[in-house]
């Protein structure tokens, strides 16, 4: 797989784990949408270096694959 199709799965996986395992367990105080939308924004914030030495943001959690990512080569 490429790249940007590794991130999109990964992520993807990441986010299932993680709300299953919220469900599981339940955590005094925690506002469990909340606590998830902010780990996705936090995740996008995340620079990606490209090979061109410049810098994307983004690249973590979409909602489908960004080929653009990848082509800034």
């Amino acid at each position: 797989m490429y790249k940007v199709e590794q991130r999109y799965y990964l992520g993807n996986l990441f986010l299932e784990f993680l709300n299953r395992a919220l469900e599981k367990h339940n955590f005094e105080g925690l506002e469990k949408e909340m606590f998830t939308r902010d780990i996705k924004m936090w995740a996008r914030e995340i620079p990606l270096k490209m090979d061109n030495g410049s810098t994307k943001l983004c690249n973590w959690f979409n909602e489908e694959i960004d080929w653009s990512v990848d082509l800034d080569k």
